[in-house]
């Protein structure tokens, strides 16, 4: 694990931090303001709305005279927005690149999963080490990903924002998760942004939105969400790299209770995990054997077998239970070898019974 100075999302929340002093503690006041006031309702698995953010940075560049351009101070916005909630877990996910790659081969695979699940992350938000992943033409060190509700309208969303490998915050991107499926949600994404557009028509849109079209904003939509998609699945392939020290207290999945012990923002509170694990080595066996397994001669008779092949991965989802107990399943299949031998199989995982 990358240590102080050379991780990269702790860079950020340091260099945020140099550049907003009060940020932290304005955005935990509006926290826990949740459902306090009519104007302040909104659900949990949100930390605090976005408009929170806007008005702390916009309201500390004017009392500092601090004079930066509009994309600046919307990555600004978008950068306080992620690392608010992030500081408090200070979750890292690093992704085995095999699997990484297994889940980005086919980026329309997860359309019809509900898009339910995304409200499942572990944390309130997630940083997601990456491994060849591009985002505007560079490549990326990872990324943040939180869930944001608009009090005003209800929508939600799912927010990305993209970081280098410089700690160089680029342009979020975000998905309307308010629909019933995944393919649901990136129609009402195009319907978004072509009201935007509508919006902007006559204004030089490089001025406030450089370097991107709205093709690239999905495409980095699409490239970043299954590996979200994967942290929400149940049954997921995790193993803790770096636990976070004993006196951090991490918010749970479940109740997202407050940190209880002073933040530090210091590396030490860092919590890093192996994503695929198990998976990713088994991945890169499947394809080192694919020549084997298409050298095997075709059979005749009545009770042919296969010729062997791979099953290519893929999403498999159903609902479980009824009434209130009724909850979403969704689990991610590995590529399997279909009648190869069982040197191909997954290794084997020991769980104590207690």
């Amino acid at each position: 694990m990358k240590k102080n100075h050379t991780c990269v999302p702790l860079r950020v929340l340091r260099r945020i931090t140099q550049e907003y002093p009060n940020a932290w503690e304005q955005m935990d006041f509006f926290h826990n303001l949740r459902n306090k006031k009519p104007d302040m309702i909104w659900p949990d698995w949100c930390w605090v709305p976005m408009a929170a953010a806007v008005t702390i940075v916009q309201n500390s560049n004017e009392q500092t005279g601090r004079n930066i351009s509009y994309p600046q101070e919307t990555e600004d916005v978008q950068a306080v927005d992620a690392l608010a909630p992030w500081r408090h877990s200070k979750q890292i996910y690093r992704i085995d690149p095999d699997l990484e790659k297994e889940l980005t081969e086919d980026l329309s695979v997860s359309d019809t999963i509900p898009t339910e699940v995304l409200k499942r992350l572990p944390y309130h938000c997630v940083y997601i080490e990456t491994n060849a992943v591009t985002c505007y033409g560079e490549r990326i060190d990872g990324f943040f990903a939180h869930l944001e509700y608009d009090v005003d309208t209800q929508d939600s969303e799912l927010r990305f924002l993209p970081i280098t490998k410089h700690a160089e915050v680029l342009q979020g991107v975000s998905l309307h998760i308010d629909r019933p499926t995944i393919r649901d949600a990136f129609v009402r994404f195009r319907e978004v942004a072509a009201m935007r557009a509508k919006e902007l028509s006559g204004i030089d849109i490089s001025s406030v939105i450089p370097k991107q079209s709205l093709q690239e904003f999905e495409t980095i939509c699409r490239n970043l969400l299954p590996m979200v998609v994967y942290l929400c699945a149940d049954e997921t392939d995790l193993l803790v790299a770096k636990p976070a020290e004993k006196t951090q207290k991490a918010e749970q999945k479940t109740d997202r209770p407050q940190a209880v012990t002073p933040v530090r923002d210091r590396y030490a509170e860092i919590q890093t995990w192996h994503v695929g694990y198990r998976i990713g080595p088994a991945i890169r066996k499947y394809y080192e054997n694919q020549k084997g397994a298409a050298s095997f001669g075709e059979h005749t008779g009545s009770h042919t077998p296969k010729r062997p092949h791979i099953r290519r991965a893929h999403w498999h989802h159903f609902w479980a239970g009824t009434g209130n107990s009724r909850h979403l399943i969704v689990k991610w299949i590995s590529p399997i070898f279909v009648n190869v031998g069982r040197e191909t199989d997954l290794p084997a995982t020991i769980h104590p019974v207690r």
